[in-house]
């Protein structure tokens, strides 16, 4: 239908029956009416009125039938041009007259002012000019009355473009002002937590470095203590050493003092018995009978057997020192 309005008539009907073919499979009496109206005006401007006239009825049963006022309105209106346009003017003012009742129904003004335009054609045929006058004269009122609206419209319309520009530069302004504020917000972020990382790098590395010179103090302590253990065993190890020797002297003493006193035992025995023997050998160089000299001899030889014996007992002691000294603490040689 574009196409038609800009001369392509054509093109327009080809794309339109196309178009109508469409709302046809799909029953959407809606548009068929819409396009067959479409096609009425396009056969017109060809002067096909027979082909224009089919679809203008197609439209008009269309439109009653969904109840559409303003399609109605514009198809009867074009009915009544086609009619005009073919010269009858009797069904021309006929449909233009359902038009114009059916446009100020709705308050289609737009409709209205072709009507009245067409009307005043009409009349101006019919060599009534009063009327023709009239219903131009209603047509220019209602074109300066939409002009003016237009005019209103244009004007809101563009109003509404100043607001919604001051709006949007507004909101564009609040938009770079918030991104402004949360880039510095960002930044500030950013800047705060580079602070807390470095502060808490500062932070790690003196805990480290503290953790360093405690570890490092506590080695040095470790090392004193176990210098000090060190020094501390070798003296315990001297001590022990002293007092095995100690124990050693006071055992090798407890030996000697025993074996002192055991071999002085004997040895006592000796030489009381040796000097007895003596005194007892004066005495039988001084007896003057037999029996006299027989009981010295008889006493000196027992004498001198206990001599022996307590020698070789001494002898004994001295060599049960020589096979225990080295095992014990030698106190075998007195039990």
């Amino acid at each position: 239908w574009y196409y038609g309005v800009q001369g392509y008539y054509s093109e327009s009907l080809q794309n339109t029956m196309a178009a109508l073919k469409i709302f046809e499979e799909m029953g959407d009496k809606q548009n068929m009416a819409l396009y067959h109206n479409n096609l009425g005006f396009l056969f017109k401007q060809e002067k096909n009125y027979k082909e224009a006239m089919s679809h203008l009825m197609i439209a008009a049963k269309l439109a009653d039938e969904t109840g559409d006022k303003t399609h109605i309105a514009e198809i009867y209106e074009s009915i009544g041009e086609t009619y005009l346009a073919m010269n009858d003017i009797d069904k021309a003012l006929l449909w233009l007259t359902k038009t114009m009742k059916a446009a100020n129904d709705i308050n289609a003004k737009k409709v209205l002012k072709e009507c009245y335009l067409a009307l005043s054609k009409v009349y101006s045929h019919l060599n009534d000019y009063k009327k023709a006058y009239q219903y131009h004269q209603l047509y220019t009122d209602i074109k300066e009355l939409m002009d003016v609206e237009s005019s209103r419209q244009v004007g809101a319309m563009q109003m509404k473009y100043e607001t919604e520009k001051k709006n949007n530069e507004i909101q564009l302004l609040q938009k770079d002002k918030a991104l402004k504020e949360e880039e510095a917000h960002r930044e500030k972020i950013i800047k705060n937590a580079f602070i807390g990382g470095f502060l808490m790098t500062v932070m790690i590395a003196f805990l480290l470095y503290k953790r360093f010179g405690d570890k490092r103090k506590a080695n040095l302590k470790l090392t004193e203590t176990n210098n000090t253990l060190n020094t501390t065993l070798e003296n315990l190890k001297l001590t022990q050493v002293q007092l095995l020797q100690s124990e050693k002297m006071a055992s090798l003493g407890r030996l000697t003092a025993g074996i002192a006193h055991e071999i002085q035992n004997p040895l006592n025995f000796v030489n009381n018995f040796s000097e007895l023997s003596v005194e007892m050998i004066d005495e039988f160089m001084k007896a003057r009978s037999d029996a006299e000299r027989n009981q010295i001899a008889s006493n000196l030889k027992e004498n001198l057997n206990k001599i022996n014996h307590h020698g070789r007992r001494a002898d004994n002691i001295v060599k049960k020192m020589q096979l225990h000294v080295l095992k014990g603490t030698g106190n075998e040689l007195f039990e």
